[in-house]
């Protein structure tokens, strides 16, 4: 998932020059946000069990863009593509939480604390 998601970061990096000025920010938040997903992504496929939370915001967020193409299915074609690709990445995130028990950082979490 990292790889590809790295690659839709460059198609959008490269496709800016295309990009009206009104959808610039837009576009560059999306973008942007490609490449932190690739990163996240890439993290766990290195360290699947050491960050207690990532698993779970990753899920948090694809959920919740799904969620929202639902809502918004009839609004726009992008809409329902967006919405299919997210589910996707949901369907695959979770399977890989459960092959990689995403979930046992959180037996050694002690050691995030400040006190």
């Amino acid at each position: 998932m990292a790889v590809t998601t790295l690659l839709v970061f460059a198609n959008g990096l490269l496709q800016w020059g295309d990009t009206p000025p009104d959808r610039l920010i837009v576009e560059g938040w999306r973008t942007f946000g490609f490449g932190v997903f690739a990163g996240l992504w890439a993290i766990l496929a290195r360290w699947p069990r050491r960050i207690p939370g990532l698993w779970e915001l990753l899920l948090f967020h694809k959920l919740a863009v799904t969620t929202l193409g639902f809502l918004a299915w009839d609004a726009t074609a992008e809409a329902q593509e967006v919405t299919a690709v997210d589910l996707a990445l949901v369907v695959l995130t979770s399977v890989a939480y459960v092959l990689c028990r995403g979930w046992q950082p959180w037996r050694g979490s002690e050691r995030w604390r400040s006190d």
